[in-house]
């Protein structure tokens, strides 16, 4: 009796060991899914090359709460940015600096709660208030406490205060305007040249390739803050039409002046020399705000902008109207506001006033003075200026978006830019554009070493490249689920094989290819989304991702669906088969594995940025780039992290999200090196597995280990049986 007690703690102890170390060996596999903070309730938000889309719906306070929530650490550097540029740049009543960036803040909101807030209807300032909670609930902090909602408003409001602080003179009054008229006659004979803090034109009718409008818009000189302007701000409120915008982040307004509506209508501007101005009022956060959201023709954008004109924050303004093909401008001043219209032709702006008696107002003269001297409005002359005329002249007739592209490239139009927007009467019609963060040129900024010593942060700023972007049209798939992975280490184990010039590898095209062929299969499957993802056949299936989100299965003989999957935003690159399964990347920054029988998931891989990258199987592994700036090999049978590679820039786990070397190219692979372009050069990299999966056990140490407790027990029972029969003996 007693042998058989032995023999039966020998063996419940082996099997307790086994499932310890089975349990070991899958909690080594199975991570635990990382907080979501790419979905809150009904908000979206997504890193793209650079940018981050975000989409927000709902109430006021609602959608506010939703963008204060997905873009708390990007809300406090912007905050903190302002805080120390203006410290450094601002002088009050042109006389001192406030050299405290703490002491700066402060004072503007005390200034924004007086002079501004009043004036704001309550929707915004219950999408304030929303912000502010949002961004407290993920436990940021302001200069030492917790984000407030005057710490929202003043960021809204920041610009006015700016201006308040710096042109307190230029307050209307008669005598005063006499002196600053006499005192800027002086101060043109030393003018410089106007380099402009942005660039735009708007061309339709006869000045466009196909009679359409087309639309463009560059920002600005000062890339310590507007490098953070790599917001596009999507947001459907319960009230007035959807709009995109770009923007910083926690603003209910662009700041940086580029917008677009469902409505068709398209505002975009270029700030111009600050002229007299007046208290009260309403602030052109608002007056904006209310252009966008709540027209639907140019009628409506112009009287919004002229109600309650303060002649705060002088602007040319561009407006286009899809619809009906006319584009407008307005130069909207105190006193003057000359309005242009038309279907056919091309307006620019670049911070330049075209109208006489604008330029004699924001040089302090009367509109109808005729003492201005022809060199005081000389002084608005500008490189640019040229170059836009230039433009209109070699460019009318032929403007599209490829051409806009060309455009906002060219020398001076793109200097010390920091991103460029495009759109057209076609994109318009899904809310579309094409955004470029970086100089669209392709240059990259760098800060200067008194610059770094002054501006706390400031980084370089690469161009990302050009990608086109749609707004979310669906409810996005909100991932909480066990099988997501993730990397956030910083350890690398990949082998560089060798390095190339782009221009000198034969190698594969390493671009991103188009689909292949239409037919009538994949056409009948625009409704919901725009298609540009390629497709990829299996066993007589169709494969493909669209701009709605899904990844199709089609019967490629009769064309009926047999399963979708739904991602959180769009796919534009092209699915890879193998082994019954379907590999493919989307814009919602995740990775997907996906049964290619039934169309349910397998595993996902979380990433920081979208993935355009179409992937390849190799070996024990898949293979893709993504715009976080790694290029990744992942276990293809369970999604694991095995190695990552970074040509330059990627991004880490902080706010500057807009610094990476986006990786679009599609992989290839062969004789067990992988091979893809970035930042002009091509890369070659050890695989570090084989085509053939035959020699996975051996590569495999879990593996050994697993079969030699298996044989342990097995010997152990045989020992056993032998003693027990020797004793029974």
């Amino acid at each position: 009796m007693n042998n058989y007690k032995v023999l039966a703690v020998f063996l419940l102890l082996m099997l307790v060991n086994i499932n310890a170390y089975n349990i070991a060996e899958s909690s080594q596999n199975v991570q635990d899914s990382s907080p979501d903070i790419n979905h809150y309730e009904k908000g979206s938000r997504y890193n793209i090359q650079g940018w981050i889309y975000v989409h927000i719906e709902g109430a006021p306070y609602e959608r506010g709460y939703q963008h204060g929530y997905l873009l708390a650490d990007e809300i406090v550097d912007m905050i903190n940015r302002w805080s120390i540029y203006a410290s450094e740049d601002v002088k009050v009543m042109n006389l001192f600096k406030v050299k405290n960036p703490v002491k700066f803040w402060e004072m503007s909101k005390s200034k924004t709660m007086r002079a501004f807030s009043k004036q704001y209807p309550v929707e915004y300032k219950e999408e304030i208030r929303g912000i502010a909670d949002g961004a407290k609930a993920r436990g940021v902090k302001v200069h030492g406490h917790d984000i407030e909602y005057e710490d929202i408003m003043t960021l809204n409001e920041f610009q006015d205060c700016w201006w308040y602080y710096t042109y307190f003179f230029k307050q209307f009054h008669p005598v005063r305007s006499v002196f600053y008229g006499i005192k800027n006659i002086f101060s043109s004979l030393k003018s410089t040249e106007n380099e402009g803090f942005c660039s735009t034109f708007m061309a339709t009718g006869d000045a466009t390739s196909d009679g359409s409008i087309v639309a463009a818009h560059s920002i600005a000189p000062i890339p310590y803050f507007m490098e953070r302007c790599n917001i596009i701000l999507d947001i459907a409120p319960d009230e007035g039409n959807r709009f995109v915008m770009t923007s910083p982040p926690g603003y209910i307004w662009s700041n940086e002046n580029y917008y677009q509506n469902e409505k068709g209508i398209i505002i975009t501007e270029t700030t111009l020399p600050q002229g007299p101005w007046k208290r009260g009022g309403v602030p052109i956060a608002v007056r904006l705000r209310d252009a966008i959201q709540y027209s639907d023709s140019i009628d409506d954008v112009l009287n919004t902008l002229l109600e309650g004109n303060n002649g705060l924050y002088v602007c040319e303004f561009l407006i286009g109207d899809t619809k009906t093909g006319e584009i407008a401008s307005i130069e909207l001043a105190l006193f003057n506001t000359p309005v242009k219209r038309t279907f056919n032709g091309f307006y620019w702006s670049c911070n330049i006033p075209h109208d006489p008696k604008v330029q004699k107002e924001l040089k302090g003269f009367a509109s109808d003075s005729p003492f201005a001297p022809k060199f005081v409005l000389k002084s608005f002359d500008s490189k640019i200026a040229e170059k836009f005329q230039e433009v209109k002249q070699d460019y009318y007739g032929k403007i599209d978006a490829d051409v806009a592209k060309e455009i906002m490239a060219i020398y001076p139009i793109c200097r010390t830019r920091v991103d460029c927007k495009i759109t057209n009467t076609e994109m318009m019609g899904d809310l579309g554009l094409h955004a470029h963060m970086g100089n669209p040129n392709g240059s990259q900024w760098n800060p200067s070493e008194e610059k770094k010593k002054l501006y706390a942060g400031i980084t370089e700023l690469p161009a990302s490249g050009w990608v086109e972007i749609y707004p979310l049209n669906y409810r996005p798939y909100n991932i909480q689920d066990e099988r997501i992975k993730t990397y956030s280490g910083e350890s690398e184990n990949y082998k560089l094989i060798t390095e190339y010039e782009k221009d000198d590898f034969e190698i594969g095209s390493f671009e991103r290819s188009s689909i292949e062929e239409e037919n009538d299969v994949i056409l009948e499957l625009k409704e919901d989304g725009i298609l540009t993802s390629p497709y990829q056949i299996d066993d007589e299936t169709l494969y493909f991702g669209s701009w709605d989100g899904k990844i199709y299965s089609i019967n490629e003989k009769n064309g009926e669906i047999k399963w979708t999957f739904q991602t959180g935003w769009s796919i534009v690159s092209k699915p890879y088969v193998s082994d019954k399964t379907v590999y493919i990347g989307s814009l919602d920054n995740n990775f997907y594995a996906v049964d290619s029988e039934n169309g349910d998931l397998k595993w996902i891989f979380r990433c920081k940025s979208a993935i355009q990258s179409s992937p390849v199987v190799y070996g024990d592994y898949v293979f893709f780039g993504c715009d976080d700036g790694r290029f990744y090999a992942l276990n293809k049978e369970t999604g694991d992290y095995v190695w990552s590679f970074t040509p330059g820039y990627y991004i880490k786990d902080d706010a500057l999200n807009y610094l990476a070397t986006p990786i679009q190219s599609d992989p290839y692979v062969e004789d067990g090196i992988v091979y893809f372009s970035a930042n002009g050069k091509v890369y070659g990299l050890d695989t570090q597995t084989s085509e053939s999966s035959n020699d996975k056990l051996k590569e495999d140490p879990i593996d050994f280990m697993s079969i030699g407790l298996y044989l342990l027990l097995i010997l152990g029972i045989a020992i056993l049986i032998w003693f027990y029969s020797k004793t029974r003996r």
